[in-house]
């Protein structure tokens, strides 16, 4: 009866090894974008340079790069702001912090 309890446990010990091994080999950061991907995401970042620049809203300059990028990268637009997101990592104005006014 104890051997085949030792035997149990052996198998179980060696199941967890195997699996913990497997999970191990899985990357954890995120994957680096293609050349091509990166070409885009520069030229989407140069637009909303340009249109920062421009005399348009700052919510206009954001929904259009959001739009922009759904539409040149589809499912691989990595972009902060982008929708289901949390309210935190939002794009927001750069304003200084009332610490600093």
């Amino acid at each position: 009866m104890l051997a085949i309890t030792r035997i149990k446990v052996v198998v179980i010990l060696l199941g967890l090894a195997v699996t913990g091994s497997s999970l191990a080999a899985i990357p954890v950061g995120p994957l680096e974008p293609t050349p091509d991907t990166r070409e885009k995401m520069a030229a989407l970042h140069e637009q909303m340079a340009t249109c920062l620049r421009s005399d348009q809203a700052f919510s206009a300059c954001q929904a259009q790069m959001v739009k922009s990028c759904k539409e040149q990268l589809g499912n691989e637009c990595r972009m902060v702001g982008h929708a289901g997101r949390a309210a935190a990592n939002h794009m927001h104005p750069m304003t200084p912090a009332a610490a600093d006014k």
